[in-house]
């Protein structure tokens, strides 16, 4: 066979030139953050933990109608990041990720939703940190919070555990 002007190969490509390719995620069958684990209001409705979205009956029943803020803005970290895995959707795993400041300090938060924080979402998130792909984050278990972060994260998050939502 004769060489095929149409075919390159790979080495003969700058990486540098290709263009990044990332497929936004999308909530699918999620609907975890409107089952009342978040603190928000929508269209004079109050949601908090144990209270669901007052719209939500078998699917949201003003879903094409539904206001930017909080509905359509509201973004989990799952959704916005690729780089936290597609098993951690957070109704597979019953806990939502949402990445949050507090008086200047950056962090993940794991919040369950119903159920104990699975071992893996755990050594997931503690290999992140390990790796420093992840430097403070906040972890719910059995209904208590812990944080892993810098010194003045900690103390932050330390000081402040009664008034952070």
């Amino acid at each position: 066979r004769g060489f095929d002007s149409r075919h390159v190969l790979l080495s003969q490509i700058s990486f540098m030139q290709l263009p990044i390719l990332t497929q936004k995620r999308e909530c699918g069958e999620c609907d975890i953050c409107c089952d009342g684990w978040l603190v928000t209001n929508v269209l004079g409705q109050d949601l908090w933990p144990g209270r669901p979205c007052h719209f939500k009956r078998n699917g949201c029943t003003i879903h094409e109608q539904r206001p930017h803020d909080p509905c359509r803005k509201f973004e989990c970290a799952w959704l916005a990041d690729n780089n936290i895995p597609e098993w951690m959707q957070p109704n597979k795993i019953k806990a939502i990720f949402i990445v949050r400041e507090f008086n200047g300090q950056k962090y993940l938060n794991v919040m369950e939703c119903g159920q104990q924080l699975d071992s893996r979402v755990l050594s997931w998130l503690f290999m992140q940190h390990i790796n420093k792909r992840l430097i403070n984050f906040r972890y719910q278990v059995a209904g208590g919070w812990n944080y892993v972060g810098t010194p003045e994260f900690v103390a932050e998050m330390e000081k402040y555990n009664t008034v952070i939502p």
